[in-house]
């Protein structure tokens, strides 16, 4: 559950510490006095170290990525960097039977076990191909005894730790740099780092293992690393797999009051990529520009980061929440990075590959994980995910015709660091459908930003490419209409063969409609018009989604109801997050949704993971039914992070929300929490823009600032005693704005633009905008 500290303590004393810490932390002495720090009401604050890695404080730019806790005697900084991979090839990708096709025959004849040998079983059986650890930093505080407090400051991505004594740590990862620091003050002389490396060749066994805990790291093989030490540095070298390595290199200093300064860096250098700089490079320019130039290049950065968005709602649970997820966003998605995988910069320290082998399942969890950047106004961290997979275009389409024998592009639903297949259950992980998903978030950016030449080179090439795939896979059925070979609905059924279906489900078939529907809309919006037509032409031979005669709410494939409580929402895609079916659309689809959510409710929560709940607050807001979602929020907040506010899968809470009870920790949830806040607060993806469209009835005081609507248009608005006062709108590239009147009955003035009253008075305000145009809309308390 996310606590806000381990014990009970005196909230006057934690206010009264951060106004000291505003003004004092950085002036223990004259060469600090430079650096500030701003605390909030948001931060992670502690009474003692975590005694896991799980629970530790993050910190990461994207590439870099560290974890404060106490190991034994020691602080431990636990180390890693997003490119570390072994990267030896799934089996059987280059044998007879790696084809649709035959996977399709096996189900006809009812034979999958020989399906599930060659494809399913492998990936829980090898250990690799997978993300791997890179080490650790650790210091004896064993003479330093107890500890006063820890706090990450949100504002500035700096963990300060101090004790009772006197001694104090601050350490950071550079926003733009990949080097870390690390100050420790008032210590004894012997208080020197050690680096700790992977147990890749340790004696002790960790233990049995699954996919989901991690084999023992000593199945990789790896021989030991080389370390060399110095009186002020030390050097890691650890070869991997065929030619790879990476290298760890940390230098100090002691200052003359004593103080203990030093950074570290990882560098990683695959055989046929060009070289990377050495992290012994990184770490010797870092030592000339010192720790508080550093700091305050990237407390800059940081900045900027958090002056994008932010929102203010009654429930602090709620609101802390949402801006510890926009933190871990900052520190896990960065361009010219690798995209968020399933811990991203956080990679398992407990002697074992990562849950799923950290690696990139793109079935659910590196979707939810973009969700935020759209609307929350990060459109630069999701760009991370979009520039990798425009690179991984080619291995995909290596694979989409290896494997499917089509044209296009499909892109494996479980990828490595290079988009390489890696199995396990292949209704999701070979699916036909998976590069639809993820065209999706092309789409996005492009709305959200209306970059029309991201839209002519990125955009729409790749949605075509998943259209040209689409349309070859697709076969007719005995009614003329379109129809997949075979489909499925992730993760329904687990990988049994009854997990794949002779009608297509309505999760195949959102994703195909939605594809087909913006393949024509891009085409027509770059006056192509006969690709437009053709995609037009084909989106209507595909029939309408399946929903329950009995129920009125949405069927997992025709005449199949979601059977029990599952954990994956995949049959409701088109509802959220691709909008089909939407309320605004009128009553039959609002009865849908209502339907389709009431029988969601009524098999209960059992078998839900925390994303679950997140994806839940979503669809709720999408339904406008604020109580909902704050309620479904809330649970995962309360019951499926960890004091650090990572997602841990299974419910801590011990209140009976879910049966899974376990702790494997993977970021998708948390991304899509933050989504749903976003989604109370502001709408736009019908082209109209909402504002507070699912907020609960007791929010009487509610506000954000610059969230960003679909058109490139950065909305901020403010609501006092349940009367929205202040609504104000910028363009940034221009074009019609189109906002559902959110003063009711009430009078309001507009600024920035000329309206007549007629305009005003429409449900629907339309204006026509130029770049740069701010407009601002006020209640007024008193008839004009």
């Amino acid at each position: 559950m996310l606590n806000y500290s381990r014990k009970k303590r005196n909230w006057f004393l934690v206010i009264l510490v951060n106004l000291i810490l505003t003004g004092f932390l950085f002036n223990s002495c004259s060469r600090q006095s430079a650096i500030s720090i701003s605390p909030s009401g948001h931060d992670l604050y502690f009474e003692e170290l975590s005694a896991t890695w799980d629970e530790a404080i993050p910190l990461g730019n994207g590439m870099l990525g560290a974890l404060i806790w106490q190991k034994g005697n020691n602080l431990r900084i636990s180390l890693d960097r997003a490119d570390l991979w072994d990267l030896r090839p799934m089996e059987n990708l280059n044998i007879p039977e790696f084809k649709f096709s035959w996977v399709y025959e096996q189900v006809k004849k009812e034979d999958y076990k020989p399906v599930q040998d060659l494809f399913d079983v492998p990936y829980n059986r090898n250990p690799a191909p997978t993300k791997i650890p890179a080490g650790a930093l650790e210091f004896d505080i064993s003479q330093l005894g107890e500890i006063e407090y820890i706090q990450l400051y949100l504002n500035n991505a700096l963990c300060d730790v101090k004790w009772k004594n006197g001694a104090r740590l601050l350490t950071f990862i550079h926003a733009t740099i990949p080097v870390g620091w690390y100050r420790f003050e008032n210590i004894p002389a012997d208080v020197l780092p050690l680096l700790i490396p992977p147990p890749y060749f340790a004696e002790t066994n960790t233990g049995s293992a699954n996919s989901v805990t991690g084999q023992d790291l000593r199945r990789l093989g790896y021989k030991k690393g080389e370390i060399l030490q110095s009186d002020n540095a030390i050097f890691y070298k650890q070869e991997g797999w065929n030619g790879f390595y990476y290298e760890i290199n940390t230098e100090w200093e002691i200052q003359k009051d004593g103080t203990l300064e030093g950074s570290w860096s990882i560098s990683s250098q695959y055989p046929d990529r060009d070289k990377t700089e050495a992290a012994s490079s990184v770490v010797k320019n870092a030592k000339s520009r010192g720790f508080e130039k550093d700091f305050i290049s990237h407390n800059d950065w940081w900045l900027d980061f958090r002056n994008q968005s932010s929102v203010t709602v009654p429930d602090p649970v709620l609101e802390k929440q949402w801006y510890l997820e926009m933190y871990k966003l900052g520190s896990a998605s960065r361009r010219g990075a690798p995209p968020i995988s399933l811990q991203a910069v956080w990679t398992a320290d407990n002697g074992r590959i990562p849950p799923w082998k950290g690696d990139f399942h793109h079935d659910l969890n590196t979707q939810l994980s973009y969700w935020p950047c759209y609307s929350g106004n990060h459109l630069e961290e999701g760009l991370a995910f979009l520039d990798w997979l425009w690179k991984i275009r080619p291995e995909a389409k290596k694979y989409t015709q290896a494997y499917f024998g089509t044209n296009g592009l499909n892109v494996p639903g479980v990828t490595t660091l290079r988009g390489q297949p890696m199995g396990g259950w292949i209704q999701y992980s070979f699916s036909p459908t998976v590069s639809a998903w993820l065209a999706h978030h092309f789409y996005l950016h492009w709305r959200y930003s209306m970059d029309r030449n991201f839209l002519q080179d990125r955009a729409y090439p790749f949605i075509k490419d998943v259209a040209i795939h689409l349309e070859e896979i697709s076969v007719r059925d005995k009614n003329n209409q379109w129809k997949l070979p075979i489909s499925s609905s992730p993760e329904i059924h687990n990988n049994s063969i009854n997990a794949w279906f002779h009608q297509t489900t309505n999760y195949d078939l959102a994703l195909i409609r939605w594809t087909f529907n913006k393949a024509a809309e891009m085409a027509d919006e770059l006056d192509l018009e006969d690709e437009a037509l053709h995609w037009k032409e084909i989106l209507s031979g595909w029939p309408g989604f399946a929903v329950s005669d009995s129920t009125g709410g949405l069927l997992v494939t025709p005449g199949e109801h979601l059977q029990e409580s599952h954990r994956h929402f995949s049959h409701l895609m088109a509802i959220h997050p691709l909008g089909l079916i939407d309320w605004g659309n009128g009553e039959k689809d609002q009865e849908i949704i209502k339907n389709t959510i009431n029988d969601l409710d009524s098999l209960g929560s059992d078998w839900w993971t925390g994303y679950s709940f997140s994806w839940l607050g979503n669809l709720k807001a999408r339904a406008m039914d604020g109580e909902g979602a704050a309620e479904a929020l809330k649970i995962f907040a309360e019951c499926f992070c960890l004091p650090n506010s990572f997602h841990v899968n299974g419910d801590q809470s011990g209140t009976g929300k879910s049966k899974f009870t376990y702790r494997p920790f993977t970021l998708e949830g948390n991304f899509a929490f933050a989504a749903g806040i976003q989604e109370m607060l502001l709408q736009s993806h019908t082209g109209i823009i909402y504002i507070f469209p699912a907020i609960p009835d007791d929010w009487r005081d509610v506000s954000f600032e610059k969230l960003r609507a679909e058109g490139a248009f950065l909305v901020s608005a403010t609501q006092t005693n349940s009367k929205i006062n202040e609504v104000k709108i910028m363009a940034e590239t221009g074009g019609i704005f189109r906002l559902a009147n959110p003063f009711g009955e009430d009078h309001f003035e507009v600024t920035g633009v000329d309206m007549t009253s007629d305009q005003i008075q429409k449900p629907v305000i339309e204006i026509e905008t130029k770049p740069g145009m701010e407009i601002i809309f006020r209640r007024l308390t008193t008839r004009p």
